[in-house]
């Protein structure tokens, strides 16, 4: 028990090191994370403004716009990737197959409680019967 308390303090220490590396690679890509928190909130005022809870993005420029974060990813149509832009709450929130998440908490504004997995991209991708129905997969995780 001893030292998994010492673990959780060692990572708790470790946050705001990861939150500037996360600034540092957003700013190579020519955006900030006020910029960002400028853009989120200018959406949720829209989102407020026409009474609605949130809007789901799906395209990969929509994505860039709110997250900063380019990547290969989107090539793949068996790796959906949603971003849902909430009216309350201080970061979108990423839906993502597990593979790409590692990237989403480590290269951008959301850290992890932004970022939410569904399973089975392996599955997915070799085409297996028992693969699951990424949509569904994906928008499930949001209300779970």
């Amino acid at each position: 028990m001893e030292a998994r308390l010492l673990d959780e303090a060692f990572f708790r220490k470790l946050a705001p090191l990861k939150a500037a590396l996360a600034a540092r690679a957003l700013a190579l890509r020519g955006v900030t994370v006020e910029e960002l928190a400028l853009r989120l909130s200018r959406a949720q005022r829209l989102l407020t403004d026409a009474q609605l809870d949130g809007v789901l993005l799906t395209t990969e420029p929509d994505s860039f716009y709110f997250t900063g974060l380019a990547s290969r990813f989107w090539i793949s149509p068996t790796r959906p990737f949603f971003l849902l832009i909430p009216r309350e709450g201080s970061r979108p929130v990423a839906v993502v197959p597990t593979i790409i998440a590692h990237d989403l908490n480590n290269k951008t504004w959301l850290g992890s409680e932004g970022v939410r997995t569904w399973p089975g991209h392996g599955q997915i991708m070799m085409g297996s019967r028992s693969s699951p129905r990424p949509l569904v997969s994906c928008l499930s995780s949001l209300v779970a």
